[in-house]
């Protein structure tokens, strides 16, 4: 069956962060999908809209809401509003991990209307035409993050010290202000671009991600790309990204309620050592296909099209 053409209204402006990041490439992606024009000003004429987290101030045609996921710290809960209403108001809601879904639904205790799952996605193409990185150690792991408390860089830092395999760590994005610690195996490299990034993580052999809850990071979804097998944990939607990719240490448990977290970042180094070990040894098919951002793009555009 032949695709209707159809135009879509994504407006580009604040946000930052993981989420400017995917909705810059999925502009730029769904502006190559066949039978699909992108624009920016609503002032154009288009079909439907496709907005990020919360709703605009006003809209005049159906509307697609994608939603990260949703605050659950108590004294956070009442920047949970937009997010409640756009899961009340929008034609459609596309959360970007099942975590993300069970989050929200539990959490504001409503749903939409109509809802689908869609991992993030990337360009491969733009992927391929980096190059891995020079003077990086072979065999080495890689982390990458915003560093703070639950994204875990001392629990990293302490585990692949204890798990003493003679490889390197290669440490990307801003850590000065929440924890360093010198030693010749470990390399600080500060914030770096995202090509730059991507040519570190060409160089190494395997992606750390031990963050708390992450609905889907970004940082994954281009180890992957890269190729590389990834240790994560098991609360958030990295498990769903990574699947039999990698390793998945069993160390949090949520039951989805309003909650403080303290003291996040204190993974014994033993576990943290063990899984390293076991990401080492492993044999991993590391295939990408789910994570193309064309077929991502493919996807929102199908949805838009279903409620325009």
């Amino acid at each position: 069956m032949t695709q209707p053409k159809i135009t879509i209204l994504l407006r580009r402006f604040g946000m930052t962060g993981g989420p400017a990041v995917f909705r810059n490439r999925l502009f730029k992606a769904l502006g190559e999908c066949p039978k699909v024009t992108i624009r920016e000003s609503p002032s154009d004429k288009y079909n439907v809209e496709l907005s990020f987290i919360s709703l605009p101030r006003s809209f005049r045609k159906p509307i697609v809401v994608r939603v990260d996921g949703c605050y659950y710290l108590p004294k956070q809960l009442k920047n949970n509003k937009p997010i409640s209403q756009a899961l009340a108001k929008a034609d459609c809601v596309i959360f970007q991990s099942e975590f993300s879904r069970k989050m929200c639904l539990r959490i504001l205790k409503r749903g939409p209307k109509l809802d689908y799952v869609i991992h993030n996605g990337i360009d491969f193409s733009y992927v391929d035409a980096i190059p891995a990185a020079k003077n990086i150690e072979p065999g080495s792991l890689v982390c990458c993050a915003g560093w703070r408390h639950n994204k875990r860089l001392k629990s990293i830092v302490h585990g692949f010290l204890h798990a003493n395999t003679g490889r390197h760590l290669y440490v990307i994005g801003k850590h000065s202000h929440y924890y360093s610690f010198q030693h010749p195996t470990i390399h600080w490299l500060g914030d770096l671009t995202s090509e730059k990034a991507l040519s570190v993580m060409k160089a190494c052999s395997y992606l750390i991600h031990l963050c708390h809850i992450d609905s889907c990071p970004n940082t994954v979804i281009e180890g992957l790309a890269c190729g590389l097998p990834v240790l994560c944990t098991n609360l958030g939607g990295t498990k769903e990204i990574v699947g039999d990719r990698g390793v998945v240490l069993p160390v949090d448990r949520w039951d989805f309620l309003p909650k403080d977290f303290n003291d996040l970042d204190n993974l014994t180094p033993d576990i943290v050592a063990a899984g390293i070990h076991q990401l080492m040894k492993g044999t991993y098919n590391v295939t990408r296909d789910h994570l193309d951002m064309r077929v991502v793009a493919q996807k929102y555009a199908t949805v838009c099209r279903a409620i325009s």
